[in-house]
């Protein structure tokens, strides 16, 4: 999604996310499977500590 919305390239969408995280200001949120959720099991989403 970020590669698409921002016209990078995937590798560098991949760095941004793992530079993000490795700093400590995001994390990484597994999705469960719920009836009324709207995400994939498995599916991971960027949080960022703000939104927290």
């Amino acid at each position: 999604m970020l590669a698409s919305e921002f016209n990078v390239t995937l590798d560098l969408a991949e760095k941004l996310i793992d530079t993000l995280l490795d700093m400590g200001n995001a994390r990484a949120l597994r999705c469960v499977k719920n009836e009324h959720d709207p995400f994939d099991e498995g599916t991971r989403m960027l949080v960022f500590y703000e939104e927290l």
